[in-house]
């Protein structure tokens, strides 16, 4: 079974830029290394409120619909979307001795418990999603943190032409990682560095982390 390093860390933060580069550099030592991401997809909650602003329709009636969509959402995300995806990967392991994901079942958790707070879903109801996802945690061998200042987020996202984040949602994110540090297997990099800087970084610690067998 190939071993699964999961990326985590804001919009910026240079999830996929390290993948890549991380991709490189074991490509080049001849190992064979999987690419994926791992995130669930709120495409109808966008288009109703694009269409909501759109026509300028009532606040209240929208935070109601909102809610009774987003939560249609989390279901067919959890029992469908994500399961796909996470037994995809699984598959992807079988075949590959190093697969590098984003997000994965970490940063789904993360995403549920932003939209519990930003739509008021029923917290029972988040729990039992959480639940089901959280035995997907333990797959991981690896996970690699990436955590910036604000400021350099700004920055990235205005070069990028990209949205600026939800500050709360990046604050919860930075929480839970935090949470998450004392787990076997968890390493924090400050992505605030020169992408060179940072890369090097996280190869040296999954060198470091092969070299030990674990």
């Amino acid at each position: 079974m190939g071993r699964l390093v999961i990326f985590v860390g804001p919009v910026g933060s240079g999830k996929t830029t390290q993948m890549e580069f991380l991709a490189k550099r074991l490509r080049s030592e001849n190992l064979r290394v999987s690419m994926g991401c791992v995130k669930p997809f709120f495409k109808l909650t966008q288009i109703f409120e694009f269409l909501c602003n759109k026509l300028k329709i009532e606040a209240t009636t929208v935070k109601y619909v909102l809610k009774i969509i987003v939560s249609l959402e989390l279901f067919l995300n959890t029992f469908i979307l994500l399961p796909l995806m996470l037994f995809k990967i699984e598959f992807e392991r079988l075949f590959c001795p190093i697969v590098l994901v984003e997000e994965h079942a970490l940063g789904s958790i993360i995403d549920y418990i932003h939209l519990k707070r930003l739509y008021n879903i029923d917290s029972r109801y988040i729990m039992v999603l959480v639940k089901f996802l959280s035995p997907f945690l333990s797959k991981a061998d690896i996970i690699i943190s990436l955590t910036s200042d604000v400021s350099t987020l700004k920055y990235r996202w205005k070069i990028r032409g990209s949205q600026p984040e939800n500050l709360t949602y990046i604050n919860l994110q930075y929480k839970i990682f935090q949470l998450s540090n004392h787990m076997n297997g968890v390493f924090q990099v400050s992505a605030s560095k020169s992408i060179d800087e940072v890369g090097q970084q996280i190869y040296d610690t999954i060198s470091t982390w092969r070299q030990s067998g674990k």
